[in-house]
């Protein structure tokens, strides 16, 4: 029986390395839960991403650097600007989150789920779509050239 590994770090100089090492731990591809962290300069340098759970996060200051996302679920997170510049993002949901100006260029987006999100000024220059879903989500000036 497989059991999500629930992460909470207790204080703000942990938490990039109380992912990290949930995420190592977890050999990157075990389900783990991430929740509540709010303006943290986290940075999270994986091939991939595999499983997880991020809820409640303020990812803005955040550097995020990996090759693919996977069967992940983002609930109430902010990832406001951040750059994922060629990745693969595979069966990952977004639920209620803000995205506002981010960069998803150069990249796969493949049966991904964008529910109840902004997405104003978000960059998918160059991305391939699909079997996206774009629920009750906003798209204003988005750019989406070469899609």
């Amino acid at each position: 029986e497989d059991k999500m590994k629930i992460i909470k770090p207790l204080n703000t100089d942990s938490v990039t390395n109380t992912i990290n090492n949930a995420i190592l731990d977890n050999s990157l591809s075990n389900s783990i839960f991430i929740e509540d962290i709010y303006n943290q300069d986290i940075y999270l340098e994986y091939n991939s991403i595999n499983s997880s759970i991020f809820q409640n996060m303020d990812l803005t200051q955040s550097n995020i650097n990996t090759f693919s996302i996977t069967d992940t679920t983002f609930i109430n997170c902010d990832l406001s600007n951040l750059d994922f510049n060629n990745i693969l993002l595979r069966r990952v949901e977004f639920i209620n989150c803000k995205l506002y100006a981010t960069q998803i260029t150069n990249s796969i987006i493949d049966h991904v789920y964008f529910k109840e999100s902004n997405l104003n000024y978000i960059n998918f220059h160059k991305s391939d779509f699909r079997n996206t879903c774009f629920d009750k989500t906003i798209l204003t000036k988005t750019n989406s050239i070469g899609v």
